[in-house]
């Protein structure tokens, strides 16, 4: 079989993109040659000390008190 592709390029003017996980690939075409972009966020939620004693965690601080 023999396919003969004048054209081999595949032109997107538009993509809506709903979600993909962390560790995956949008891929339209071919894998001939491929442009990546990241975009990576990171959500961290801080707890009081209250909460670390709550839940059992040791508190740990970056900074002592006789430094604040």
């Amino acid at each position: 079989m023999s396919v003969l592709n004048p054209n081999p390029n595949i032109c997107v003017n538009h993509i809506t993109v709903k979600g993909v996980s962390s560790s995956s690939v949008l891929q339209v075409g071919s894998s001939q040659t491929i442009c990546a972009e990241v975009r990576i966020k990171h959500i961290r939620q801080l707890l009081d000390p209250e909460a670390h004693q709550a839940m059992g965690i040791p508190i740990t601080s970056t900074k002592r008190e006789e430094e604040v």
